[in-house]
């Protein structure tokens, strides 16, 4: 008998960040698809293994900028996973992500990525951005991904329940925050 898999536990991508052969931090990350082209989304501190609020390394070893991903696809059958290298720093040392106008402010990055053959890819689709979804202080969410390298078997992701905790379009940290942020949960955004 086939076993049942919500769609959101194959979304998310076991990502390593390296420094040639130095490993600096684990983290999640996902594929969305946009003008037939691929882009893994992970956030500004994995690609750089800085703390967006001061800029200190977040690396045990007081190491940063990471200039490879070691990215766990999904192979072709489920349960497998193949490890591909990302370059995200090209040879002039530029970076090779797309970041928001703000930058790390706003803590998201685009990668744009090649997929090989011999990967499945089970992207978020874009078209999820098009709900009208009310949020509120105190409602129950779940936050799917790898904290402090943590995974439920395999590179599937670990389900975590965290509550909203602030009203939307508040000052959080001296940032205008549009959507609700998530902090009362053991793992946060920022953890090191």
């Amino acid at each position: 008998m086939p076993i049942a898999i919500d769609e959101f536990s194959i979304k998310p991508l076991y990502l390593e960040a390296y420094l040639e052969r130095e490993e600096l931090l684990v983290a999640t990350g996902f594929v969305v698809k946009k003008n037939d082209l691929y882009y893994l989304i992970t956030n500004w501190h994995v690609v750089t293994s800085r703390d967006p609020m001061d800029n200190r390394p977040l690396s045990n070893a007081g190491i940063a900028d990471p200039n490879i991903l070691k990215v766990w696809f999904h192979g072709l059958e489920l349960g497998h996973w193949i490890q591909k290298e990302i370059n995200i720093i090209d040879q002039g040392g530029n970076p090779l992500w797309l970041e928001h106008i703000r930058g790390k402010e706003i803590e998201v990055v685009a990668i744009p990525v090649e997929i090989s053959s011999d990967v499945n890819i089970y992207e978020i689709d874009l078209a999820l951005a098009n709900f009208d979804l009310k949020l509120y202080p105190s409602e129950a969410v779940s936050i799917i991904g790898f904290p402090e390298g943590l995974t439920s078997g395999g590179k599937f992701p670990i389900w975590k329940t965290g509550h909203i905790i602030i009203l939307p379009i508040l000052k959080f940290r001296d940032l205008n925050i549009v959507m609700p942020y998530i902090f009362d949960f053991k793992f946060t955004f920022f953890s090191r």
